[in-house]
């Protein structure tokens, strides 16, 4: 009787128990299809969510704006820059043994381009000028204060090859190239007319280029204005005021 009322007290364990057991443990343990367990160096298929992707800040538009007139103004200089350094005419005289041949290249008056081919008994001569604008000047009645302000060069004399007429003086440069270069470009063709060399070439470049020269001017003057005018940085959140309420202290 004591034995009885013990077991109903503590009921000993069934034999489905041990069953049921391993059963809960199976379920605990069993991973869903397409789902692999968590491993050491990595796993097979993970379907872990993906990383966040770093986003950039958000500026404000007059903070891109300014950057964008920055980028603008730089770019406008030193296209300028580039301007002002390329010459707008090429002039080339390039002689052999038998002929010459006259070349023309100029981006601000296309008419004067040419490219000519004559005996090398067509060309006469070669001198030193006084140019101004791409002319020759006469010196001979000038004042010396006048020519002053005209640039040196030289010039060539040809025959046209098919009138046989003799040609004005073709200066090789619209601006001034110093008064070193004249001479050694006069020398060496003259050894040419000469006969004591059997060729030569010559090639100068010269010119301004106008343009070159506003694209600074405003490069500069847009440059400044950004700086003075232009937001580079986002302007900083004000705090918000809090309101402060004074209590009133009741007697």
């Amino acid at each position: 009787r004591d034995h009885q009322q013990c077991a109903g007290r503590y009921p000993f364990p069934s034999r489905a128990e041990p069953s049921r057991a391993r059963a809960r443990n199976r379920i605990m343990f069993q991973r869903k299809k397409g789902d692999l367990l968590p491993m050491a160096g990595g796993s097979g298929r993970q379907n872990l969510a993906a990383a966040p992707i770093p986003k950039l800040p958000k500026a404000e538009t007059a903070t891109w704006m300014s950057w964008g007139w920055l980028i603008f103004s730089v770019g406008l200089l030193l296209l300028g820059i580039k301007l002002s350094a390329t010459s707008t005419n090429w002039r080339e005289l390039n002689c052999d043994a038998e002929a010459c041949t006259l070349s023309i290249s100029s981006t601000e008056k296309p008419s004067e381009n040419m490219n000519l081919r004559f005996a090398r008994h067509e060309l006469i001569k070669v001198e030193s000028v006084r140019v101004r604008n791409g002319k020759i000047r006469d010196t001979s009645n000038m004042r010396r204060k006048q020519t002053r302000k005209l640039g040196y060069s030289y010039a060539v004399t040809y025959k046209d090859p098919q009138t046989g007429e003799t040609q004005e003086p073709v200066a090789m440069s619209v601006s001034s190239i110093g008064r070193k270069r004249p001479r050694i470009a006069v020398k060496e063709i003259q050894e040419y007319l000469d006969g004591e060399t059997s060729s030569v070439k010559m090639r100068e470049s010269s010119g301004f280029d106008w343009r070159g020269l506003l694209c600074i001017i405003f490069g500069i003057f847009s440059l400044l204005f950004c700086a003075l005018l232009g937001q580079f940085n986002d302007p900083k959140p004000k705090p918000k005021k809090r309101s402060i309420t004074k209590k009133r202290s009741t007697l």
